[in-house]
């Protein structure tokens, strides 16, 4: 299961009923209607919706604030070596593209997506795929490159454990790959 930790380990909420069962729709001899009772379960089913949705995006804006962090960190890390490599304007804009707007724009597209929790789940691979190619583009220095993957291995250990790791890891070997090659 890929979804956030937090949110499979949220409390499913309880199911409200707005009136007792004492003044349920009732027939003509005495029993509760059953139309009565899947209207107030269908309700009390698209309000557990909801709510897990609100907490979807709750979660999408928190790792909007942590995006943006751990990108701006990088985006510092990553700049002093390119500064000392003497890389080219072209690397310096991807690099700034990426540790200023990157954040931003994987938030816009997590909360119009349908399914905000598998976009924000494709923009964390995404994120990992970034890494390979800064670790590339870094010539392999072995300490940045090594807190690189450190950076972005925490929070995807933290939000889909050790397979969305690995799932992770594997973009990030892939895009380094092919932006060696």
């Amino acid at each position: 299961d890929f979804r956030p930790y937090e949110v499979q380990h949220m409390a499913a909420p309880a199911a409200s009923t707005d009136t007792p069962p004492s003044t349920a729709v009732q027939d003509m001899a005495g029993k509760a209607d059953p139309s009565s009772r899947r209207s107030r379960s269908k309700a009390a089913a698209a309000g557990a919706g909801d709510s897990a949705r609100r907490e979807t995006l709750r979660f999408i804006d928190r790792m909007r604030n942590l995006r943006a962090m751990g990108v701006g960190l990088a985006f510092l890390m990553v700049a002093g070596v390119l500064y000392t490599d003497g890389a080219n304007p072209f690397t310096w804009a991807l690099l700034v593209l990426h540790g200023f707007v990157w954040p931003h724009l994987a938030w816009f597209l997590s909360r119009r997506d349908p399914d905000p929790q598998k976009a924000e789940l494709r923009n964390l691979i995404v994120d990992s795929g970034a890494s390979g190619i800064w670790i590339v583009l870094m010539n392999f220095k072995l300490l940045p490159g090594a807190l690189l993957i450190g950076l972005c291995s925490m929070d995807k250990v933290s939000v889909g454990g050790w397979r969305f790791l690995a799932r992770t890891a594997g973009a990030q070997a892939l895009v380094a790959a092919v932006t060696l090659a």
